[in-house]
């Protein structure tokens, strides 16, 4: 959002009169995995939640805590670059995974147009909602970017694995509603890149929108 110095603590517990707690989405996601699903959400050792929506973010909890590191940035992967000289990033990067397989990354290779930043800002009238359901509907074209949006996503959960080896990782929107279409190459991807066997079948969850 280019926001620098924006108190919104105070006028939020001015407004409300209750405690505020201002957190990242997705550092949130994964203490909503780790707190309100204790049947399914592992108490010990790492986990990682990953929504792929308009940018990538990643959560990691380690042991039940959320790992920030030092500058509170701990987990953002979506911000590593998986080819130094890919599309750019609204971050300023050039490659990030973000730049792959965010919403608008998808948009922009299924058009056949530039995924770089600001260029896929404009995504003209299609979305990825009509993507996923001419993918479903058998429609090639969209099969074929899904697929290739599976592989960039398991290029990066490769990556989660090495960095921080989650027992599990939870990924969470749209592209879920279809993950049925593409999970056979996540998989694929994660196990061509994993150091060794047992890294290569690390659990992998959805988390339905809603």
């Amino acid at each position: 959002l280019g926001w620098r110095d924006v108190d919104l603590v105070e006028p939020l517990r001015t407004a409300t009169m209750l405690p505020v707690t201002v957190e990242n989405s997705t550092k949130a996601c994964v203490l909503g995995q780790v707190w309100a699903v204790r049947g399914d959400a592992p108490v010990d050792g790492p986990v990682a939640f990953v929504n792929v929506s308009d940018g990538v973010g990643v959560g990691i909890a380690v042991d039940g805590t959320l790992l920030r590191g030092m500058h509170n940035v701990a987990g953002e992967l979506g911000h590593v670059p998986l080819n130094m000289y890919g599309p750019r990033c609204s971050c300023g990067q050039r490659g990030c995974w973000e730049a792959y397989v965010s919403k608008r990354a998808v948009i922009a290779r299924y058009r056949g147009t530039d995924p770089s930043w600001p260029e896929s800002a404009e995504t003209g009238s299609v979305t990825i909602e009509h993507i996923m359901a001419r993918g479903r509907a058998g429609e090639e074209q969209a099969l074929e970017t899904l697929r290739e949006t599976g592989h960039f996503l398991g290029r990066g959960f490769a990556t989660i694995v090495k960095a921080v080896d989650p027992r599990r990782i939870y990924v969470g929107g749209e592209i879920t509603a279809v993950w049925d279409l593409l999970c056979a190459t996540v998989r694929e991807t994660l196990r061509e890149d994993a150091v060794i066997r047992e890294a290569g079948e690390t659990e992998i969850l959805t988390v339905a929108l809603g």
